[in-house]
């Protein structure tokens, strides 16, 4: 193969593997916290820790804020998936042309970038001397996220998606309570429903009453209108990303809620 300068031979093999997703379609991304089982165990309370979540819940309407075409969120324990489309009008762009190699690095980017701050944030909220702080930055582990992003062809696959993690939080959420209160030997070969049954025996914990319904189905975030006031008392709205404690999507009724913050493509 022949090329006329350097430059478009560099070029050239650098855009062989410039990899884009299908246009005008659904396309779902997820990150997920790395080598952070370790990382959370030494830092945050357990079963569930409500600054970590508040920190979940925060990187995840980040990026849902900073990633064109964004409109549904869904968070559990250290992963975060999004729901992406680009048909809303005919004018419609899509986030970076999705091509694959910018959506998942700065996708990945944000949620780290977000994560540290937060984690600095509280960190520094205690009043300390340089030197303490200085030491603190030494010490301070750094988060890393790393992104999947891929097509799903209809609505259904994207509601789909949010089932199968919820399902996988629902899951993890049980497995956490009771191996945080009984030995692992009480546990090895019971399903999820025999371990928490056990808990509640054992030590009065019943999971279906003692968390709150994030702790055990996850966050869904998406955009909500919002009413404010200029300074002459004058109403105007804006749209925000907000958090919402999940609820089983299993139900009808609640799954419908979810495909209806989702938009259908029209073909």
């Amino acid at each position: 193969m022949k090329f006329d300068n350097l430059e478009d031979r560099m070029n050239y093999f650098r855009d062989l593997a410039d990899y884009k997703l299908i246009p005008n379609s659904y396309v779902l991304a997820m990150v997920d916290g790395r080598g952070f089982s370790s990382k959370i165990k030494k830092r945050f309370k357990l079963p569930f820790d409500d600054t970590f979540i508040d920190i979940m819940n925060q990187v995840a309407a980040y990026v849902c804020k900073e990633v064109q075409g964004c409109k549904f969120a869904f968070a559990q324990s250290d992963e975060i998936s999004f729901v992406i489309t680009d048909f809303d009008t005919p004018e419609s762009d899509s986030f970076f042309g999705y091509r694959l190699c910018k959506m998942q690095s700065i996708i990945a980017g944000l949620a780290t970038a977000k994560f540290n701050q937060l984690i600095w944030k509280e960190l520094v909220a205690t009043p300390c001397s340089t030197e303490d702080l200085v030491q603190m930055m030494e010490d301070q582990p750094l988060y890393h996220f790393d992104c999947k992003c891929w097509n799903v062809p209809t609505h259904n696959d994207a509601i789909g998606w949010i089932l199968y993690r919820q399902n996988d939080c629902i899951r993890n959420s049980k497995q956490q309570a009771a191996q945080t209160y009984l030995p692992h030997k009480a546990l090895v070969g019971k399903h999820t429903d025999e371990q928490i049954e056990l808990l509640k025996q054992e030590k009065g914990i019943d999971w279906n009453t003692e968390y709150d319904d994030g702790k055990k189905y996850g966050r869904f975030i998406f955009k909500e209108e919002k009413t404010l006031y200029t300074a002459q008392n004058e109403p105007y709205t804006r749209s925000y990303f907000t958090i919402h404690n999940g609820c089983p999507l299993t139900i009808e009724e609640n799954r419908e809620i979810i495909k209806n913050l989702i938009p259908k493509r029209d073909c």
